[in-house]
């Protein structure tokens, strides 16, 4: 929960920066944020290697604790 806290921390903007993120001041871009869901919302793991169409059959039903360090994951 510490790294979550910290990730959304570093994409927020703060007013003693002008309104700039601190992802903003040491990476020169804007974060993008499209990735990020509500904590504690439902999220769906794919099971590889099934060849049903329905989601639900080959998915795993699990709930969002945080955000990956390395990529856009949950």
């Amino acid at each position: 929960m510490f790294l979550t806290a910290c990730y959304l921390s570093n994409r927020t903007p703060v007013t003693s920066q002008d309104g700039h993120t601190p992802f903003e001041h040491w990476t020169d871009q804007k974060p993008d944020l499209s990735h990020l869901r509500e904590i504690g919302c439902r999220a769906f793991v794919l099971v590889q290697n099934q060849h049903n169409p329905k989601v639900y059959s080959r998915s795993i039903e699990c709930v969002l604790i945080g955000y990956s360090l390395d990529s856009k994951a949950y």
